[in-house]
């Protein structure tokens, strides 16, 4: 008690000469100010009244600098102080310090591990030099250009019905780089093609991108090691030449700068390497790593379809080219976008079969391309934006549990405020002390989100990388925007958080707190508004459950629907491998030999029963179309059909049931012959009540009777899941890339080492890749699907075990607080299970406005997630159900084990209680 009384005289002393100075700066000031009003008067000017009015004062302005000198020092003092103060209160109670900083780690974090994806994918500048300069060309116009072939897998993922695209003709960017001067640089770019790359005599399969002579001097792309593409080796008459990646140069030379000037034989043609980009650079689109980089005009000899001029010839109808730009210094886009209009316009209506006529108004749009051309951001924005959404409800829900425990603490900490009031300490002192605690808390909670996230984010980027239909390559890691991202998080959390309850916890009647009993229980009027606003944070927190928990079912019933789709065909213990013979030259008779061989091969494998091929997987996303024209029919304009180039015992291999005819045997797929089988689908559509046997058909007017019908078969998935199946149409493979299938009598994955030497027997430099099994080709095509079920799992079961644990919390302490009312009413004859449903009924009061208040919130934000379901519709009564259900539950278990430690309260203790 002395050295309390002493504490307490010390801080009063303290207080009273702070005090004491602020007064003695406020008089001098007084006196200061009194004696120039005199000097004015008296006909000074004002700089002699002020000079006469210091002297007479002795200095006073030298005592007003003191003054404010000392406020500087005692402010920074104050702050330390609050800051010793803090980390004091907060070590003598580490349950909640330690409960508090995982809480804040787990919502930050996982508010930062998501962000630090879209940092990756759509934010993060591409590593070149001024990357704020470059643009991409997009075109508009009334209607859509006429072209032989159009490529729309680039920036404008999807243009078909549009009237914006981003590919653009040979002849149009050659106009585009000559006659602009707004942009400094233009470069054009073919993005991504798969070939087979044989260096140091190892074969394997790279991608490469087709660039023009401008590309790294356009983006200014420093070289690691030599020197990169110039304009003088895009020209046909040029030695072939290839820059590399950093990767590809770690992975196939080990770094070692004697890899310049060696050769790459790409697609059957020696390239030298001259150049190794710079590490951080992996091409235009991120996540998407480029390995080589070959010029634009050595596109006809590395790729056969691209041979003779077209593609690259001055009169090329070929619209395949993305055109990116740099902006002259002092050019704004405005400018760029009219003078490029009038050169597209020209290029675009020129010629004597010109893509557009001046009356569609063609003209040029310029976007942002510091960030790369953003097709993983058209595939994976929505999703990313969901998982944002997910985290940030609960980083909502963690701060309202926070927030309960601040009040808890606060309610603690009364008696302690209630002595520092009285003894003069004003509450924004007490405010800002109170806040610094909480800013300590936020610092070490971000500290330790900042290390949880760079874990997190760097396991979801290998799941999305390895768990993709294709090649993908993210790269994250701590920069500025990530660091940003997170303290600008913990700041708002902290806000959230620990406002409320340092302006409650500051609110005191003197006189009730500090006739408080040592427990902090409060009068009944200053109890109940306490306890009102910790209930309000429990029902905040439960009502940001529910929808986690629906949208978790409703992404859960989605893959339950799409794993129950039938695909038309088995897909258990098949095995799947590509390859790429049209890539080494193999074409034409060649070709169908090289098929016939692996086949006999194959077939000869122990455990194999029986193989195929085909020019794509099944479900694996890809799609060929064609407009079937009828023999004999000129009505009719639904003619679209999807095309599978198929190789013999298809249907035995993949058990489709044959309906009728026959199926494509080895002598069609030998000799070329034009039969077809159709889908039941087909013959639906195209021959009501006929029967389509023996019947013709073709891709073109003149051309209707190329194909004979000579088999149905049964309706098969051919490229999604989720799409209905559509007519198609089953034709002799003969294009230079397949996909061979295998029917095993065994777990497939044990015969891969026996089909790889089979490959290899046939031709050594004949690269395979993409082994796995029908089973796991079907799981990668439901890919984001389960990435979404999984994270919404794990997002919800965290904020349910937190809301849980926030609920357990505020009845805990409204048992804690109402112990001397539970003595009192089982002494006058209360049961243990009155007193038991008594402390549920009030937490299941406060569970079900939570889980109401849940479910609207449910209601608006499930519609978003349309686009993303099958089988199930977003206001799902089952998925709602369930979650609110579940909700109840847990909040059931969360108010049972604190009412079932009310029933066994001592009277008599508790009626001593204070």
């Amino acid at each position: 008690m002395r050295r309390l009384r002493a504490a307490l005289i010390r801080l009063g002393n303290l207080f009273r000469r702070r005090r004491h100075e602020r007064e003695l700066a406020e008089e001098l000031e007084s006196h200061l100010q009194m004696h120039i009003e005199d000097n004015l008067r008296r006909g000074m000017t004002p700089a002699e009244a002020r000079r006469q009015a210091i002297i007479k004062l002795g200095g006073v302005e030298q005592v007003k600098e003191e003054c404010r000198d000392a406020w500087s020092v005692r402010f920074i003092n104050e702050l330390l102080q609050d800051l010793r103060y803090g980390l004091r209160q907060l070590r003598r109670d580490p349950g909640f310090t330690t409960a508090t900083v995982l809480t804040l780690a787990l919502g930050i974090g996982a508010n930062t591990a998501i962000f630090s994806i879209i940092d990756s994918v759509m934010l993060k500048t591409l590593p070149v030099g001024q990357a704020g300069q470059l643009v991409t060309l997009k075109w508009t116009a009334h209607k859509w250009p006429k072209t032989s072939t159009y490529s729309s897998s680039g920036p404008c993922p999807h243009p078909e019905g549009s009237s914006i695209g981003c590919s653009f003709s040979y002849p149009a960017f050659e106009q585009l780089r000559s006659a602009n001067d707004v942009l400094s640089g233009v470069l054009a770019t073919a993005g991504q093609s798969q070939l087979t790359a044989i260096a140091n005599g190892d074969a394997s399969t790279a991608f490469a991108e087709l660039v023009s002579g401008s590309y790294f001097s356009t983006l200014r792309v420093p070289m690691a090691v030599g020197r990169p593409i110039g304009s003088e080796d895009d020209s046909a008459v040029a030695p072939p030449v290839v820059v590399i990646s950093y990767a590809y140069w770690m992975g196939k030379f080990e770094g070692k700068p004697s890899a310049i000037g060696k050769s790459l034989v790409l697609n059957g043609v020696p390239f030298t390497i001259i150049g190794v980009a710079a590490r951080h650079f992996s091409g235009l689109q991120p996540g998407l790593a480029t390995g080589l980089w070959v010029p634009l005009a050595k596109s006809p000899s590395v790729f056969p379809q691209r041979r003779g001029e077209k593609f690259i010839s001055p009169s090329s109808r070929v619209w395949w080219l993305w055109i990116v730009g740099r902006l002259k210094p002092g050019v704004s886009r405005k400018r760029a976008q009219a003078d490029l209009g009038v050169v597209f316009a020209q290029a675009a209506t020129a010629g004597p079969e010109p893509a557009l006529k001046p009356g569609d108004k063609p003209s040029i749009l310029l976007a942002d391309a510091s960030a790369g051309l953003g097709l993983l951001e058209f595939l994976f924005a929505k999703p990313l934006f969901l998982l944002m959404v997910g985290v940030g409800l609960v980083l909502l829900i963690a701060c309202a549990n926070i927030s309960n425990l601040m009040l808890a603490r606060a309610t603690g900490r009364q008696r302690e405020i209630a002595m520092r009031i009285a003894l003069g300490a004003g509450r924004l002192r007490l405010i800002r002390q109170l806040l610094t605690e909480t800013l300590l808390l936020v610092g070490m909670g971000g500290v330790a989100a900042l290390l949880l996230a760079l874990w997190g984010s760097s396991v979801l980027a290998s799941f999305i990388s390895t768990g993709w239909l294709g090649p993908l390559s993210i790269s994250v890691g701590l920069d500025y925007r990530v660091v940003a991202f997170t303290a600008a998080v913990s700041a708002l959390a902290g806000l959230l958080f620990g406002l409320a309850p340092a302006l409650r916890g500051t609110r005191l009647d003197l006189n009730q707190a500090l006739k408080a009993g040592p427990g902090g229980r409060l009068a009944e009027g200053y109890g109940k508004r306490r306890r009102v606003l910790r209930n309000a944070f429990t029902v905040w927190q439960l009502a940001l459950v529910v929808p986690l928990l629906a949208g978790t079912g409703l992404f859960i019933r989605t893959i339950t629907a799409l794993e129950s789709v039938d695909p038309g065909f088995n897909p258990n213990r098949l095995l799947l491998f590509n390859i790429a013979p049209g890539l080494g030259g193999y074409k034409g008779d060649r070709l169908l030999k090289l098929y016939d061989g692996l086949l006999q091969r194959l077939d000869a494998i122990p455990g194999v029963t029986s193989a195929t091929l085909t020019n794509t997987a099944l479900v694996a996303g890809n799609l060929n179309t064609g407009q079937a024209w009828i023999e004999g029919r000129t009505s009719g304009t639904d003619r679209e059909v999807d095309v599978l180039r198929v190789g013999p015992d298809f249907l035995k291999t993949m058990e489709i049931p044959l309906l009728a005819g026959r199926s494509i045997n080895r002598r069609d797929f030998m000799t070329g012959q034009h039969v077809a089988l159709i889908n039941r689908a087909m013959a639906r559509r195209h021959f009501p009540n006929e029967n389509p046997l023996g019947e013709r058909f073709g891709w073109t007017k003149e051309k209707a009777s190329e194909f004979r019908i000579v088999g149905i078969v049964g309706d098969t998935k051919y490229d999604q899941l989720r799409k209905p199946v559509q007519p198609t149409v089953y034709l002799p493979q003969t294009s230079g890339f397949s996909t061979f299938e295998l029917r095993t009598s065994i777990d497939p994955k044990a015969l891969i080492p026996a089909v790889r030497k089979s490959v290899a027997k046939v031709d050594p430099k004949l690269p395979i890749d993409n082994v796995l099994t029908q089973s796991g080709q079907i799981r990668k095509s439901l890919f984001l699907q389960r990435l979404l079920a999984d994270l919404c799992s794990l997002f919800a079961g965290l904020a349910l075990v937190l809301a849980c644990v926030g609920l357990y919390g505020v009845i805990s302490y409204g048992v804690a607080q109402r112990t001397h009312e539970i003595g009192i009413r089982m002494a006058l004859g209360a049961g243990r299970r009155e007193t038991l449903f008594a402390v549920i009924r009030g937490g299941l009061a406060v569970s079900g406005t939570g889980v109401a208040l849940g479910l609207l919130l449910t209601m608006g934000l499930t519609r978003f997630l349309r686009s993303l379901l099958f089988g199930v519709e977003p206001l799902d009564p089952l998925s709602l159900a369930l979650s609110a259900l579940l909700m109840l539950a847990a909040a059931l278990l969360g108010s049972f084990l604190p009412a079932r430690r009310a029933t066994k309260i001592d009277p008599m203790i508790a009626l001593r209680c204070e």
